[in-house]
């Protein structure tokens, strides 16, 4: 557990940085992952104790660490709550925003109930 700064160590195993509709990161120990969900998306995993700068993704040498804390991550992502200025704000979201308001959407089962992907051309 880390030292809060007070001289006791942090209850938490892990440390939410940032949790949005299309990105987030989060810190275990050493590691640092952040995800980028908007296209092409990429994730990138960090071991801080050797790199500080974030300069070498190491997320294809260590894919059980990344799968783990994206994991953390989704799980973070399921109890937010939008925040009041995006409500405020919904033009600022565009067509997605509708998805992130809309109460039946689900992100484990492709979406709104009404909505059918298509794949152009067939």
């Amino acid at each position: 557990m880390a030292d809060r700064g007070g001289g006791q160590p942090s209850p938490h195993e892990d440390i939410l940085i940032n949790v949005e509709a299309f990105r987030g990161a989060i810190r275990k120990g050493n590691w640092k992952l952040i995800k980028i969900a908007l296209l092409p998306g990429k994730t990138e995993l960090f071991d801080l104790s050797k790199d500080p700068g974030e300069q070498n993704n190491v997320a294809a040498q260590f894919p059980e660490i990344a799968s783990d804390l994206e994991g953390r991550l989704i799980a973070y992502a399921r109890e937010k709550k939008p925040s009041e200025w995006i409500k405020a704000q919904p033009a600022f979201l565009g067509a997605q925003g509708k998805t992130i308001f809309d109460p039946d959407f689900d992100i484990d089962d492709d979406g709104l109930p009404q909505e059918k992907p298509v794949i152009p051309g067939r």
